[in-house]
């Protein structure tokens, strides 16, 4: 039997009295990508937020790769393999573009076992240095790598903590938008890049998006919220067909894209 890179079933949680998350079965092959997506209110980020152990589940249950982990918390996922955007996504904006890339680079070569624990260097190696620049160039930021990281236009701060978060290079990875503030071009190089790093690496993602030609541009399979229960879950073209889908969330949106 093939195992799930993850497999949740039956979560369930509620702030207060008001449950946010009803019964929401969820799994994900090795190598999938994977595109939650629903109306403001649906419940994306804090399904988003269970799975990567950020919040714990009311009830139901979590695995990753056959390990079950709805009790531990986002750091003990990350031993597991999980990468998050939210892990990175407060990049060190007195630090330049390449530096920030560095750190990236270095903590996953530290995570893949190149030798215990931390260790502070005076400069980093130059196969590091050579990497980050490699993944500044297929982010389009070659050119900024320079420039200080809290300067950085939003959409550019965005493809900044993209390439950190695929540096990382996670088993499952977890994109929490993305491509938000990203102009028309950026995101289709971004687009590009995650296509190219799955297909290279094997890596699973899971990701929330609310652009349209995005997700039907990546998506293996969609699953879509509505008021905290799943109302649809498929292939983009089984998403793109149904009637309820249509009418409760993307109306012309899943029709012309």
């Amino acid at each position: 039997m093939t195992t799930h890179i993850l497999d949740a079933r039956g979560l369930y949680k509620a702030y207060g009295s008001i449950p946010v998350l009803k019964d929401v079965t969820l799994h994900m092959q090795q190598g999938e990508t994977h595109v939650v997506i629903g109306p403001n209110g649906a419940g994306k980020t804090t399904l988003f937020k269970t799975l990567s152990g950020e919040l714990l589940p009311d009830a139901g249950e979590i695995s990753i790769a056959g390990k079950r982990v709805e009790g531990i918390d986002g750091y003990q996922r990350v031993r597991l393999g999980v990468g998050r955007t939210f892990q990175v996504a407060r990049v060190f904006g007195e630090d330049t573009v390449l530096d920030n890339m560095v750190v990236a680079v270095e903590a996953s070569r530290r995570h893949q076992g190149a030798g215990g624990g931390f260790s502070w260097r005076i400069a980093p190696a130059a196969d590091v240095y050579d990497e980050a620049l490699d993944a500044l160039e297929k982010m389009g930021l070659a050119s900024q790598r320079d420039h200080v990281s809290g300067v950085l236009a939003y959409g550019d701060r965005k493809r900044l903590e993209l390439a950190m978060s695929l540096a990382l290079r996670p088993k499952l990875l977890m994109l929490d938008e993305p491509m938000a503030g990203m102009s028309p071009p950026d995101r289709a190089a971004a687009v590009k890049t995650i296509k190219s790093v799955v297909r290279e690496r094997g890596i699973s993602v899971l990701l929330t998006e609310h652009d349209m030609d995005v997700v039907f541009s990546l998506a293996d399979r969609i699953t879509v919220l509505n008021y905290g229960e799943i109302i649809a879950s498929g292939t983009p073209e089984d998403v793109r067909s149904s009637p309820e889908v249509r009418e409760i969330y993307l109306g012309h949106e899943v029709q012309s894209a």
